[in-house]
């Protein structure tokens, strides 16, 4: 059985219906606008509060390392991230990743994550090329129309961290 394989019923001593877990969190690009906009608002919290703080703020934006400031226009930046902050969520819960959780999303999501985000071609190249002259440029106007911030579903998932 590899990590990604339900225990098999027969041999687990639970019966089928407990083998098949729920299925998990949908991924970003797949939500309706509305829960789009909340899943967003929640991301957005993540990368600002977390991502951003501990892993970025000491690196500086050039054009061999972009980052935008208003990432959440860039769709492709939007699905990495969404998928990166998934893998969070899994990695570092202790029953999931155990101990070594934390470490195997560093090597195996984050880093891989932040070099395509910030490669010279990659979603955010247009953005951030100098430090002195911060400038942001979708490759394409975002699509969605997402309601407003007054929405109670945009209210409820903007709420703090805990």
């Amino acid at each position: 059985m590899t990590l990604f394989e339900p225990p098999d019923a027969e041999n687990s001593g639970h019966d089928a219906e407990s083998a098949n877990p729920p299925p998990g969190p949908s991924f970003i690009v797949r939500l309706n606008p509305t829960e789009y906009a909340v899943e967003l608002s929640l991301l957005k919290q993540w990368v600002d509060h977390l991502l951003i703080p501990t892993y970025l703020s000491e690196r500086t934006p050039s054009s061999a390392a972009p980052w935008c400031p208003a990432w959440w226009e860039h769709e492709e930046a939007v699905a990495r991230l969404h998928g990166l902050w998934l893998a969070w969520q899994y990695w570092t819960d202790p029953e999931a990743g155990g101990f070594t959780g934390p470490d195997t999303w560093h090597r195996d999501c984050l880093d891989p994550a932040i070099r395509e985000l910030r490669a010279p071609h990659g979603p955010l190249h247009r953005c951030m090329i100098s430090p002195d002259k911060p400038a942001h440029r979708p490759a394409r106007a975002v699509t969605w129309d997402l309601p407003t911030t007054s929405s109670p579903e945009i209210a409820a998932a903007a709420a703090p961290l805990p």
